[in-house]
């Protein structure tokens, strides 16, 4: 899983006077803001993390994305592992 990794994404919130499709959704679920990481696999975008705030809450910090950032490099390297690990397994099983 080498490569260079995309910083979570951050800076809009509920709060911003221009409303984006993200700001808009945030509106609609009730949210004030969100950090979103993606989740690369074999170096192509498998998911994304996404972790929103209520309102009231504080928005997230550019520390939060790093630390966003960094949990789905770890959720990637769990689901190459559990691939690799499923490729063992059936070649455990066939591989004469």
């Amino acid at each position: 899983m080498g490569g260079r990794r995309r910083a979570g994404r951050l800076g809009e919130t509920a709060a911003d006077p221009v409303p984006t499709g993200r700001v808009t959704g945030l509106r609609r679920r009730g949210r004030g803001c969100c950090v979103v990481a993606p989740i690369v696999l074999h170096g192509r975008a498998w998911g994304e993390l996404y972790v929103a705030r209520p309102p009231e809450e504080k928005p997230f910090t550019s520390a939060d994305a790093g630390f966003a950032t960094v949990l789905a490099a770890v959720v990637a390297a769990g689901i190459a592992q559990a691939e690799r690990l499923e490729e063992v397994r059936k070649l455990a099983f066939t591989d004469p």
